[in-house]
């Protein structure tokens, strides 16, 4: 199997070049300096998700490469998928997401509060920056964050913790015309956990493991983390299950007081930075999201290996880019 995942770097390509059914990984990527560009059997080079060409690439990397399925790992490439004009793909090879209107909201804070808040899961208080900066009353401390998920991946997204109308006002000027793309939340502290749950073709939940967030900033991959034997997020997790159609991979993220008040905060709708970390402790998202893929039945064991993770950079050198230039683009 020739898999295909666009903008895909560090984390993932490894955990897929180790499943004995993967024969190749191709990515593409707009930067020669990017870990993709050194893990994966081949790299082209193609505009950001939201650029015209983006999807062109994708049909033209194809035709060179016939990969048999593409794996989009990051929320703005799920989000070009789900273009009307990405449709005539499906026929062509097979594209591992999560259903179009699950995408729509797990890319969106304000949708993500309003599933949260329907379905009864303990969510924060949630406001746009624009109706937060009309508040006659601000609740301070609080924390900025992009609304929009492609405003993150793009490198446009603020994270900051606000103490006071000064910290506001300084931060909206700065954002400028990205106002409309922040919310505002007020500050929780204690310890994150991230929820990673699996859902099969019927949507049911057939995996469920929390791993605490020990260290890495807000918006990027974890850099530290435990896995937990905790069953406390299950019936939360169900509950989400039954009033959204998931699919595959999926990760809540959940912050616990030290009282042991919890608020949901985040879901992801694929896989993500703590997959590989799963995958070391035998449960596997990237066997088994390529059994759904397949059509054959996923399997889980009954419980994780409790480890524990840490993380470091790597330093690679080279003369000359090595990415591959994909024609008709």
């Amino acid at each position: 199997m020739k898999l295909f995942l666009p903008g895909a770097g560090a984390r993932m390509i490894p955990s897929l070049k180790s499943l004995p059914e993967v024969r190749e990984v191709v990515v593409s990527l707009h930067d020669e300096f990017a870990a993709g560009n050194f893990l994966a059997d081949r790299a082209y080079r193609l505009p950001r998700f939201d650029h015209p060409g983006f999807l062109p690439g994708v049909s033209a990397i194809h035709d060179l490469e016939g990969f048999d399925v593409c794996i989009p790992v990051l929320d703005a490439a799920l989000l070009a998928f789900t273009k009307p004009e990405a449709d005539a793909f499906f026929g062509r090879f097979a594209v591992g997401m999560a259903p179009k209107a699950a995408i729509r909201i797990a890319t969106d804070k304000m949708e993500v509060y309003r599933l949260f808040t329907g379905c009864g899961l303990p969510t924060p208080d949630t406001w746009t920056l624009p109706e937060f900066l009309k508040m006659s009353r601000q609740p301070f401390p609080c924390f900025l964050k992009p609304r929009h998920a492609e405003v993150r991946d793009f490198g446009n997204g603020i994270y900051r913790r606000l103490d006071n109308p000064e910290d506001l006002h300084y931060w909206s000027r700065k954002l400028g015309p990205l106002v409309k793309d922040h919310v505002v939340q007020p500050l929780l502290t204690g310890r994150e956990i991230n929820v990673n749950f699996f859902c099969d073709a019927d949507g049911e939940v057939r995996s469920i493991v929390p791993i605490a967030r020990l260290a890495g900033e807000p918006g990027y991959a974890m850099s530290r983390g435990m896995i937990l034997e905790d069953g406390r997020f299950d019936s939360y997790v169900l509950k989400l299950a039954k009033s959204v159609r998931l699919w595959g991979s999926n990760e809540i993220q959940v912050m616990v007081a030290q009282d042991g008040t919890t608020h949901f905060t985040e879901i992801n709708v694929r896989l993500n930075g703590g997959s590989h970390f799963l995958q070391a402790a035998g449960v596997d998202h990237f066997a088994n999201l390529l059994r759904l893929i397949r059509g054959e039945p996923v399997d889980f064991p009954r419980k994780p290996r409790l480890l524990k993770m840490t993380s470091w950079e790597v330093m690679h050198t080279f003369t000359k880019a090595t990415l591959c230039e994909a024609t008709r683009i």
